[in-house]
């Protein structure tokens, strides 16, 4: 019995791409007469699904148009369904050797012998792809690391309960603090619990690796060129929050949470409008927990930040708000990257580049519009940070 098929990622590749051709040309062909025929010989095109076969051709069996290309699909078995299958096997069969003393069942032993080891090799050889296909070891590691730490947290939070009756204010002040960043944290676990479970499991195995047999190229129809683009100038890099490539320089990027003035914070959005209230303002706290919410996108801090949500909830602006910005927004960028190693390590790779945060409706303030114009006061700061952390 044939062991497990890894397969090649080109031949992979290679094997979507001709079965998106074959069902996306038979598609245009019965839709639209003029996709119909073959460039080659105007004979019509043929798409025949047969067996385990999809053959695209023209029809023609010599010269320029013969069989453009038969691809071989590939074949998989279901791994949760062999186990299954194994299991009951098993415990359904009656014990032959029980029955040898009455009638002559050697062969029988025999070929149930070889079925029973050959299906028990398949099983081996298939938990072993589907360990490998669905990450499992490296799951299961994660998980223990997130168990060990929400263990740990969840006794520092115990322990914190029991301190929060402390008769001094000003104690109870910073031990339920310090138990809100403690809840932050088990939130961020939490999180992470469901991304890794929440990820579908793969019970196809391949057993049999596709094959694509090709015969003449001569259908490939003409690319249709596309307009142009621009390239980006090799000094300069234009980022902003859905930037395709770039999208991880603007303050709306995610990544491991950071602190900032003894708040964790999601990104570094989060953070800067966390500081429109002022220090001394007595509902600081109630206003700083609308940001410090790990799971909550950046979106919601700029919506939680902005002038709608201060007139509906009552909240002032600092005084001096314009005048510290800068100076805050540049205090926050540098610990989230001094406290995040791989977003330092990419930014360090930018090398001398100009960065400019550039895009729909930036706010000339921070970054630049498409005449030009804007302070670009964002990438300026990106790259003074990057001098002194290179």
């Amino acid at each position: 019995m044939s062991e497990e098929v890894v397969a090649d990622e080109k031949n992979l590749s290679e094997y979507y791409d001709s079965i998106n051709i074959f069902y996306a040309d038979r598609l245009k062909s019965s839709l639209k007469k003029k996709y119909n025929s073959c460039p080659g010989c105007k004979g019509n095109r043929l798409f025949i699904v047969k067996n385990d076969e999809l053959i695209y051709s023209c029809g023609s069996t010599s010269g320029k148009c013969g069989k453009q290309f038969t691809i071989k699909v590939a074949k998989y078995i279901d791994y949760q369904l062999i186990k299954r299958d194994l299991s009951q096997f098993t415990k359904r069969t009656p014990s032959l050797e029980k029955l040898k003393a009455e009638i002559n069942v050697q062969k029988e032993i025999k070929r149930y012998d070889s079925f029973k080891d050959q299906s028990k090799e398949l099983l081996k050889n298939t938990t072993k792809t589907y360990i490998r296909e669905n990450d499992l070891k490296k799951r299961a590691k994660e998980i223990e690391k997130y168990q060990e730490e929400k263990v740990k947290i969840l006794i520092e939070m115990n322990k914190l309960k029991s301190l929060m009756n402390d008769p001094n204010e000003s104690k109870q002040k910073e031990y339920r603090h310090k138990y809100l960043s403690l809840s932050n944290e088990m939130n961020l676990i939490y999180r992470k619990f469901r991304e890794i479970t929440d990820i579908p499991i793969n019970n196809k195995i391949m057993m049999d690796e596709p094959q694509i047999r090709k015969k003449s190229s001569h259908y490939e129809e003409k690319e249709v060129k596309k307009k142009e683009v621009k390239e980006q100038a090799e000094d300069k890099i234009n980022y902003f929050s859905r930037s395709k490539h770039n999208k991880w320089l603007s303050a709306f990027n995610v990544a491991e949470p950071f602190t900032y003035e003894e708040n964790k914070y999601p990104s570094v959005e989060h953070a800067f409008h966390a500081q429109k209230l002022d220090p001394d303002d007595d509902r600081r706290d109630e206003y700083i927990a609308l940001f410090t919410d790990l799971k909550s996108p950046p979106s919601e801090a700029k919506k939680n930040g902005g002038k709608g949500s201060f007139k509906k909830r009552g909240f002032i602006i600092r005084d001096d708000w314009d005048s510290v910005k800068l100076k805050i927004m540049y205090e926050i960028i540098k610990a989230y990257y001094e406290q995040n190693d791989r977003m330092k390590q990419l930014l360090i790779q930018t090398g001398n580049k100009e960065l400019i945060h550039y895009g729909p409706r930036i706010d000339e303030f921070w970054g630049q519009k498409k005449d030009g114009s804007g302070k670009n006061h964002h990438g300026k700061i990106l790259m003074k940070i990057r001098d002194e952390i290179s």
